[in-house]
Formats: C-alpha cells, sequence, structure tokens
C-alpha cells in the first residue's frame, strides 16, 4: 500500500456516513469505507499527521517514495533496491521520524 502523510489540521473530512475507523494496534487507528472495506486513513495517536490511501487520491502527481515499512514481510519476490529506508513496523518509523 501506498500512503501520503498530512498534517491533521490540513484534512477536511466533508461526508464521515461511510467512513468507519477500527482500532488496528495499541499506536492506532484505521479509516475505512463501510460500503467497500477499502483503507483509507492511517492515523496514529502521537503523529501529527495523517496516512491517506494514496490509490484514493485523483492527483497523485508530485508524490515520491519516502520509506518502506514491514520491509522484513515483503515477499522474496519483491526487491526493495531505491535506497529508502526502511522500518519493520509502523512503530520502528514512529520511533525514527520523531528523531
Amino acid at each position: 500500500m501506498a500512503a501520503v502523510f498530512v498534517k491533521k489540521t490540513n484534512l477536511a473530512i466533508t461526508s464521515s456516513e461511510d467512513l468507519s475507523w477500527y482500532r488496528s494496534s495499541p499506536i492506532a487507528q484505521r479509516g475505512f469505507c463501510r460500503k467497500c472495506g477499502s483503507t483509507l486513513f492511517w492515523n496514529g495517536d502521537e503523529w501529527d499527521e495523517i496516512g491517506i490511501a494514496a490509490g484514493t487520491l485523483d492527483d497523485t502527481s508530485g508524490m515520491r517514495l519516502t520509506a518502506h515499512v514491514y520491509a522484513p514481510d515483503k515477499g522474496d519476490y519483491y526487491d526493495i533496491t531505491d535506497g529508502l529506508p526502511q522500518y519493520a513496523s509502523d512503530e520502528e518509523l514512529i520511533d525514527q521520524q520523531g528523531e
């Protein structure tokens, strides 16, 4: 999954009728579409930014990868060769981003 992170204060959700939240870990919850089940958001409790699933955006021009999360769990067929940071978990990413 590819996600873009924006400041929570810059995000305006205009309708939450079909939006549901699920506590997926002790540090975060995920927002998803109640109708189709698509992942929409990742909301870390201690972050001032929220992750938005890039595939839900109409215009992704200008976005670039900055890191890989859950890299140790990737399929053997998938090589990460771009030199970007690789993290084992959300927690590790948060710890590293806070430094």
